[in-house]
């Protein structure tokens, strides 16, 4: 079975008729047509942003129309548009992201690390013991993009992410410390009980793991619309943006919970 004819109108596909061998194969096939579509999207973005199309839709930001218009989160449209204006900086990123080969995560983390490179390699000479460095900067790029993209074809996001750490701690020199908004180590959480009893808390993290809170808070924040009216109409979520968010945070942490209790029951049960 083609892919093309199951995305001409995908739902209309009727699943239980394809045949299981076509399946497995357009399981992966998709996928690899997801990220090529998304590598499309911040193509077009980008486009339209140079031209100045969004001019046209009237929204008062290249952001607020990319949000608006295609349902995603500030932070999330912010993103694309800063990975679609890196891009043309890293043509081998790029091709690999068109084709499909790496995530628009694994393109997020692959750039953040190159843009990086000319402070990793500030201090090194131009010539050095047993060979000759033309461009540090432009050799270093080049040896790290190489790494990436090769086991990127193969590796998930996670493990992307993974090795550029790696990386960074590695071409970081030793007198220096990251910026503070990738510094783990000035992380802070404070939780102190009030009179009543209530919980307050209060803290600040490194970029990456806030912007993988507020991923999951988003994601489990959204309105939920309330019961049908007689009119036939939804009503809305009566709740804040702050007390959504709340409830989000509950909603973690009671996973994790029940999801560690659950692992804790498994351990202690015996095989039969």
């Amino acid at each position: 079975m083609d892919l093309a004819d199951l995305l001409d109108r995908p739902q209309d596909v009727v699943t239980w008729q394809i045949d299981e061998h076509d399946l497995v194969a357009l399981v992966p096939e998709l996928s690899t047509r997801i990220r090529q579509l998304e590598a499309l999207r911040v193509r077009l973005v980008q486009e339209a942003a140079i031209r100045g199309a969004i001019t046209l839709t009237g929204a008062s930001s290249a952001v607020g129309w990319l949000a608006e218009s295609s349902k995603l989160i500030p932070g999330h449209a912010t993103r694309m548009m800063s990975l679609g204006a890196d891009l043309d900086r890293f043509p081998h990123v790029k091709s690999s992201f068109d084709n499909g080969d790496i995530d628009v995560e694994q393109a997020r983390s692959i750039i953040g690390l190159l843009l990086k490179v000319p402070d990793y390699t500030a201090d090194i000479k131009n010539s050095a013991d047993g060979g000759v460095f033309d461009d540090p900067t432009a050799e270093c790029t080049d040896q790290c993009t190489k790494y990436l993209l090769a086991n990127g074809t193969r590796e998930n996001a996670e493990d992307t992410r993974r090795r550029v750490a790696g990386l960074a701690s590695m071409l970081q020199p030793d007198d220096t410390t990251p910026p503070d908004d990738e510094n783990e180590k000035l992380n802070e959480f404070f939780a102190s009980r009030t009179a009543g009893g209530r919980l307050r808390v209060k803290g600040h993290f490194d970029k990456a793991t806030g912007e993988q809170l507020m991923t999951a808070l988003s994601a489990l924040s959204k309105p939920q619309p309330g019961r049908t009216t007689t009119s036939g109409e939804r009503e809305p979520d009566a709740r804040s943006a702050p007390q959504r968010r709340a409830d989000a945070f509950a909603d973690i942490i009671r996973h994790y919970l029940d999801t560690w209790r659950r692992t804790r029951r498994r351990r202690r049960t015996p095989p039969t």
